[in-house]
C-alpha cells in the first residue's frame, strides 16, 4: 500500500456542518458517570451564568434520539447530528464520547471560541455532558461544509462558481487574519485549517471551525509549547509534520492548500490521480515551477470574466505553500492581495515561480515538540506532501 493509500485512510477529524452568529448561547451541566472532571466544573463555573440552556434530553428529542438519520457529520472520536427546535430553529449537535484527549479538545475548542467574535468565525450556541458524553451545539449551515461542496455530490456545486470560490476564498482569509492578531487581542493559532473545517452558508458565507487543536499564541514570546504534532494528511506545512515547529504559518500553509482547492476543484491528497499527481501541493507546484499558473484552474468552470479572482486566488496559494515558512507571507498579506491591493499584486507576480530553498534560518519559526520517534513516517510524509517516489517507504495503515 502507498503512503498516499495508507494517509487516506487514516481517521479524519469530525466535519461539523453548521453555524452562525445570532441567536443566544447555552450550556447544560449535566453529571457524567464517574466524578466530574475538575476541567468540566471550571467551564461550569466560568460560562454556566452567561447561557441560556438546552438541556440533555431536548438536544436528544431535537436529534430523535441522536439517530442516525440525523448523522451530517462524523469523525474518529464524535459524532455531528442535524436538529431543529421547536421554534423552527435548527442546530448541529457534536458529540463526543469522553476520553481525556477528548476532554481536552473540547475544553479547549469552548475556551478559544467563546473569546473570539468574527463573521467568519463559528460561534459555540451551547454545551452539555452526560453520562460519558460531551455535547457542543452550533447554528446550522445549510451549505455543509467546503469540502462536501467542493468534493461531494452536493446540489450547490453547479452553483459554486469563481465567484463564490473567491467569496470563501477571502471570508477564510479574513477569519485567519483576526485569529493571528488583526483585531484578536490573544492570537490564535488554528492548527487545523482544511475544507471540511470550512462551512458555508446559504450565500456562500464561510465560517471556520473546529478549534479542538487550536492553541493560544504566546502573549510575550513566539515561544509556545505542546506535546504532539497534530493536524490532517495534505494539509500539515512540512517544518510542523518534521519537527514540530509551529507558528501563524502553518495556518497559511494549510490555507494555501485550501486555495488550491477552490482553484483547481481538486482533493489535497488523491488516489486514484495519475502517479506524480497524488499531491495536490506538488501538482501545483510542478506548474508554478513551469510559470504557467492559469493551468491550476478547474477545467469544468468557465474563466471568461474572473480572469483577476483567478489569478489573486492562484498567487496567493502559490506564496502560502513554500516549503519553508519564512518565505510565506503572513495571512496579513494574503488577504491584501485577495482584496485588491495592486502594490501586492505586482510584488507577488514577480515573486511567484521563484525557487526557495532552505536556507538555515528558522528565526520565523519556533520549536514544539521533537520530531516523532518513527522516522519512516516522517520520511514517509515528507514523500507524500512532497510527491517524491514513495515505493520504497510504502507505509501499512497497520504499522
Amino acid at each position: 500500500m502507498s503512503v498516499v493509500q495508507w494517509a487516506m485512510r487514516l481517521p479524519s477529524r469530525v466535519v461539523i456542518p453548521s453555524r452562525s452568529n445570532s441567536g443566544g448561547t447555552s450550556v447544560v451541566i449535566e453529571e457524567l458517570d464517574k466524578e466530574i472532571p475538575e476541567e468540566l466544573i471550571s467551564l461550569k463555573e466560568k460560562f454556566l451564568s452567561l447561557y441560556s440552556s438546552y438541556s440533555y434530553n431536548e438536544l436528544a428529542d431535537i436529534t430523535s434520539n441522536f439517530s442516525s438519520e440525523c448523522i451530517i457529520g462524523q469523525g474518529g472520536t464524535s459524532q455531528v447530528y442535524k436538529g431543529c427546535l421547536t421554534n423552527g430553529k435548527e442546530l448541529a449537535v457534536k458529540i463526543l464520547k469522553y476520553s481525556d484527549e477528548v476532554l481536552k479538545e473540547f475544553t479547549s475548542e469552548i475556551e478559544i471560541v467563546s473569546s473570539v467574535v468574527h463573521k467568519n468565525v463559528i460561534s459555540i450556541t451551547g454545551f452539555s455532558f452526560k453520562n460519558n458524553d460531551l455535547l457542543l451545539v452550533y447554528e446550522y449551515l445549510q451549505r455543509g461544509s467546503l469540502e462536501e461542496i467542493l468534493h461531494g455530490e452536493k446540489e450547490c456545486k453547479s452553483m459554486f462558481g469563481w465567484t463564490e470560490r473567491f467569496n470563501v476564498a477571502v471570508g477564510v482569509a479574513h477569519a485567519l487574519d483576526y485569529l493571528h492578531g488583526n483585531g484578536n487581542s490573544r492570537p490564535v493559532i488554528h492548527r487545523d485549517v482544511k475544507s471540511s473545517n470550512i462551512l458555508v452558508s446559504e450565500d456562500f458565507e464561510p465560517k471556520l471551525s473546529d478549534f479542538g487543536l487550536a492553541l493560544w499564541a504566546a502573549d510575550a514570546t513566539p515561544q509556545i509549547t505542546c506535546n504532539d504534532v497534530a493536524g490532517t494528511f495534505g494539509y500539515l506545512a512540512p517544518e510542523y509534520f518534521m519537527h514540530g515547529k509551529v507558528n501563524d504559518k502553518i495556518d497559511v500553509f494549510a490555507f494555501g492548500v485550501v486555495l488550491l482547492e477552490l482553484v483547481s476543484g481538486r482533493k489535497p491528497l488523491c488516489t486514484g490521480c495519475p502517479k506524480g499527481q497524488e499531491s495536490l501541493v506538488m501538482w501545483a507546484n510542478s506548474i508554478i515551477q513551469g510559470g504557467k499558473l492559469t493551468q491550476l484552474a478547474d477545467p469544468s468552470l468557465p474563466t471568461e470574466g474572473h480572469a483577476d479572482e483567478i489569478e489573486r486566488m492562484t498567487l496567493a496559494a502559490s506564496l502560502c505553500i513554500r516549503p519553508t515558512p519564512q518565505h510565506r507571507p503572513h495571512i496579513a498579506v494574503v488577504l491584501k492581495l485577495l482584496d485588491g491591493d495592486n502594490d501586492i499584486l505586482k510584488w507577488a507576480r514577480s515573486h511567484v515561480g521563484l525557487s526557495y530553498e532552505s536556507d538555515g534560518d528558522e528565526d520565523d519559526v519556533v520549536t514544539l515538540a521533537p520530531p516523532p520517534e518513527n522516522n519512516t513516517n516522517i520520511q514517509s510524509y515528507i514523500n507524500l506532501a512532497f510527491d517524491v517516489d514513495d515505493d520504497s517507504a510504502s507505509v501499512s495503515s497497520n504499522d
